[in-house]
């Protein structure tokens, strides 16, 4: 488990531990690139950056919502790329490190950005089975309730849920699902367009709530 107290971006300016060196002079790397700080080893090996021998590609995916240790490990990296550009010698060794080092901290900016879209926007979203989930909410299933049961309460809570899609469409960090979102947003706006009088059907309102939980 990543000792994210360790990490955090609070420890970035932490002096690293390992053997002691003079003031300015730090040790020399060994073949892994070995680099101590906050007590934590940071090391290279078969092209990937480890933290205590764990994979930090790996360590990014477990902490998927955690800011504050993306910000950590970022840190961790940043650090880490500096002190081993200071003495990189084999130089194919060293343009595989740089070239790890850069696409980690991609990565974590990448988490950051979504995480702040989504904050921004007041959504968050996934696909699950083919439909879209948007805060939580099945849209596709919605929709279907609300053409069995049109009233204005959920017409406004859907005239939210195309102001949401709306947003996605206008984004393009969601470009792999615009095909559907857009489909979602036609057809809600098809229906908030409709008055409950050209919309209502006998069948429907007969068998009442053809959508379960």
């Amino acid at each position: 488990m990543v000792r994210s107290r360790r990490i955090d971006s609070r420890d970035r300016g932490s002096r690293p531990v390992g053997p002691s060196t003079e003031e300015g002079i730090r040790p020399i790397l060994d073949k892994e690139f070995s680099h101590y700080r906050d007590g934590m080893r940071w090391s290279f090996t078969d092209g990937k950056i480890l933290l205590d021998g764990e994979d930090v590609n790996k360590l990014l995916d477990s902490h998927k919502t955690d800011i504050r240790a993306w910000l950590g490990i970022a840190g961790g990296i940043d650090e880490y790329r500096k002190v081993v550009n200071q003495q990189a010698r084999e130089q194919n060794q060293f343009v595989k490190f740089e070239a790890i080092a850069e696409a980690l901290l991609g990565k974590i900016m990448g988490h950051l950005k979504k995480v702040c879209d989504q904050k921004t926007s007041g959504l968050t979203y996934s696909i699950e089975n083919g439909q879209l989930i948007l805060n939580r909410i099945n849209v596709h299933s919605f929709l279907a309730l609300y053409r069995a049961r049109r009233t204005e309460k959920a017409r406004q809570f859907l005239k939210g849920i195309r102001d949401k899609l709306g947003y996605l469409l206008g984004s393009p960090e969601h470009e792999k699902i615009r095909g559907m979102v857009q489909r979602l947003y036609d057809e809600i706006s098809d229906d908030l367009g409709k008055t409950p009088e050209d919309s209502r059907s006998p069948r429907l309102l007969s068998r009442g709530n053809p959508v379960g939980d």
